[in-house]
């Protein structure tokens, strides 16, 4: 068995898991600044 699909599969987990912290730290910093 080869690692190839396993290593892509593994970024893809990491890349979304990057965007979905992004969006939450997005909608918590639209949160603060209309809070203010």
């Amino acid at each position: 068995m080869s690692d190839g699909p396993q290593i892509l599969y593994l970024i893809t987990i990491i890349r979304f898991k990057d965007l979905q912290l992004s969006t939450i730290g997005i909608c918590i910093f639209i949160n603060q600044s209309t809070s203010l």
